[in-house]
């Protein structure tokens, strides 16, 4: 039952779903976090210090899957904690369209498209460098 929830939750453009799928995203059941967190990461423009703090800690999580999720749902909303880890999962694989997407929008790029990897990376690296890890704001 909570797996159908977080899966069609992801769909709803509501605070309800957007709380219920925070909350299921520290559920046991980690195909219930991996879907809770992508509802939230990939699915959902919604923005704020809850999200980002719930895409956090689901950094750390054991499953891989709910890790990837927060890494490109920090990403899309511009947040530097997914900084060396969309450099990691670009490196890994370059072809990764999320991860491109996502560092595209954590440079302020609208489309990673016309961007080579090596390009994000560069521009990633730059970032890091230059200004931290420290989170940016939500604008």
């Amino acid at each position: 039952m909570r797996y159908a929830v977080a899966f069609a939750l992801g769909a709803v453009d509501s605070v309800e779903a957007q709380t219920t799928l925070l909350s299921l995203m520290t559920d046991r059941d980690p195909e219930v976090r991996n879907w809770a967190t992508f509802g939230i990461g990939q699915q959902s423009d919604a923005d704020s210090d809850a999200i980002r703090h719930a895409l956090k800690n689901q950094l750390c999580d054991a499953d891989p899957d709910v890790r990837y999720e927060a890494i490109i749902g920090l990403g899309r909303r511009r947040d530097r904690r997914a900084l060396g880890f969309l450099k990691t999962m670009l490196h890994d694989d370059p072809d990764d369209v999320f991860a491109r997407e996502a560092a595209a929008k954590l440079l302020g790029i609208n489309e990673s498209g016309d961007r080579a990897t090596d390009e994000l990376l560069g521009s990633l690296q730059r970032l890091q460098r230059w200004g931290g890890d420290r989170k940016t704001d939500s604008s």
